[in-house]
């Protein structure tokens, strides 16, 4: 009973807040094309601000990430995202099979 009050309320501040997010994410992407078309150019992020997409991403998941992201391409940020995981497969020791 307590969960289905519960709910009644709830549901339309999460809704509103979803627009709202939604509406936000939209305003930034536009803003984003806007300041690419602007610079005329290819943006190359540092090696620093692909490690922050990154971390970012792997918050909300690579999957999400590489559909909201638009300072990249999203097969570069994949791509990214392959080369990290990659990356971290090499940096682990082999089991040694020595007696």
């Amino acid at each position: 009973m307590f969960k289905r009050i519960l709910t009644a309320v709830m549901a339309p501040f999460l809704e509103s807040y979803q627009r709202y997010r939604e509406q936000r994410i939209e305003s930034m992407n536009q803003e984003i094309e806007s300041l690419k078309k602007l610079i005329g150019e290819p943006i190359i992020p540092t090696d620093e601000e692909r490690k922050q997409l990154l971390a970012l991403g792997a918050k909300i998941g690579h999957d999400e990430a590489a559909k909201l992201i638009r300072v990249v391409d999203s097969d570069t940020y994949r791509r990214w995202v392959r080369e990290e995981e990659e990356g971290k497969a090499a940096d682990k020791p082999e089991d040694s099979a020595e007696p």
